[in-house]
């Protein structure tokens, strides 16, 4: 069985053919912020505070996938990864962002 920081390496490098090293290592320290309370939300509810917290996460996301062409998508179920980068080519009317994130590229947060 693969370690988590086995699987986390390995998607830093898928990260890092998209985008550059240290946008690859921001993207997934928003994502394990985000993973955390993507958590806290289901087991307690945020606080005005952590939900501030959530969209100025939200926003450095976007900034960095904006650079490559890209969308960050929030997926907000702490059962799954928090952060995804999608190609701005592959959303249309009929393949909105909530409906494809999964097909793009998932960001570790662990």
């Amino acid at each position: 069985m693969e370690s988590i920081r086995a699987i986390r390496e390995r998607n830093l490098l898928d990260i890092a053919k998209t985008t550059t090293g240290d946008d690859a290592i921001l993207l997934q320290r928003i994502s394990h912020r985000l993973h955390q309370l993507d958590e806290n939300s289901c087991n307690y509810g945020l606080t005005k505070r952590q939900e501030k917290r959530v969209d100025r996460l939200e926003e450095q996301a976007q900034a960095i996938a904006g650079k490559y062409l890209m969308l960050a998508y929030h997926q907000s179920d702490p059962r799954g990864w928090s952060l995804y980068l999608v190609s701005k080519a592959a959303i249309t009317e009929t393949q909105p962002i909530d409906a494809i994130y999964d097909r793009g590229l998932a960001i570790c947060p662990h």
